[in-house]
Parts: structure tokens; C-alpha cells; sequence
């Protein structure tokens, strides 16, 4: 595993609070600090957690503080804003946008390149079709219906039968 990203503002001793937010096998690939704009609040002084499975928010004094999270697949856009001063990441989750509000502008684009890759990554893995394999008994039967309707001749269907039947 490759060592994770630490943004500017997030000192690594507290990134031994971020484990007991972490899913079994779940790696952290950055770390940003900033607020949380959502639906609901703002949220001051949050953590966002890029990880190999989800973004996550959470209180940077965790102690006691809350959490959120978001799986790939549940992200339908990722977008970075700048200003003169600041920027921030938007995210659309399940139709609500949220927003995560980081002093450092630089910051952004890479959180926009880790989300935006991860949630690719996510709709390739849903999409990939699944391919049904028959098996070589399926197979003869196939063949054997092919031979009765006068589609191949005996010794295709034998010459074929064979060939199946080695590969058992």
C-alpha cells in the first residue's frame, strides 16, 4: 500500500484517531482538512477521508464527534470550486449536494482526482457484465438437438461430442 496523501492542514499523529472509522481492509489514500457544508449544517472542523471504499467526514476531535460516510457508487457528480481565497469539493450524494470547505485551493483538484477516479472505478465494477459459461454436458446436449433437427450431420456431431468430452 502506497502511503496516503496528508493534507496541509492535518498533522499525521491524528490520523490514529481516523481507524476506528475504517471498514475491515479499508485503506486510507488521503486525508484533507476543512468543514462540512450539507443538507442539514455546517459542520466545523471535519476531516474528509478518501479511502478505497467510501468518503468519508468525521469530526477532527472524534472523540465523541459524528460521522458520515459515502460509498463510491452512491457519488453521481464530484466537483471542485475555487475562489480568490478558498475552495471547495461538491459532492452529489443521492440527489443532495455536499460540500466540503478547505482553506488550501491546491487541495481541491486533488480531491476531486481521488473522488472522481474511486467512483469511476465504482460504475466500471457494477457495469461489467457477467458471462454465462456452459458446460461441456450443456454443451453435447445442445449439439444433440442440433443433430436431431438435421442441423449437422453424425460425424460433426461426433467429431464435436468428442472434443467436449476431452475437456472434462
Amino acid at each position: 500500500m502506497s502511503k496516503p496523501f496528508i493534507g496541509s492542514m492535518v498533522k499525521e499523529k491524528e490520523l490514529e484517531e481516523l481507524t476506528s472509522v475504517l471498514l475491515a481492509n479499508e485503506q486510507i489514500q488521503a486525508v484533507f482538512a476543512g468543514n462540512v457544508v450539507g443538507k442539514e449544517s455546517i459542520m466545523k472542523e471535519q476531516w474528509l477521508v478518501v479511502t478505497d471504499k467510501r468518503v468519508i467526514y468525521c469530526a477532527r476531535s472524534f472523540r465523541g464527534g459524528s460521522s458520515d460516510s459515502f460509498y463510491y457508487n452512491e457519488i453521481s457528480s464530484v466537483k471542485g470550486h475555487k475562489d480568490s481565497l478558498t475552495g471547495h469539493l461538491e459532492l452529489t450524494v443521492k440527489g443532495y449536494d455536499e460540500k466540503f470547505n478547505t482553506s488550501i485551493k491546491k487541495e481541491v483538484e486533488i480531491m476531486v482526482d481521488m473522488i472522481s477516479e474511486n467512483v469511476e472505478k465504482a460504475r466500471s465494477k457494477e457495469s461489467k457484465p457477467t458471462i454465462a459459461v456452459e458446460s461441456p454436458l450443456d454443451q453435447i446436449k445442445k449439439l444433440k438437438e442440433l443433430l436431431d433437427m438435421s442441423a449437422i450431420s453424425e460425424e460433426e456431431y461426433a467429431e464435436k461430442k468428442k472434443k467436449l468430452l476431452e475437456s472434462l
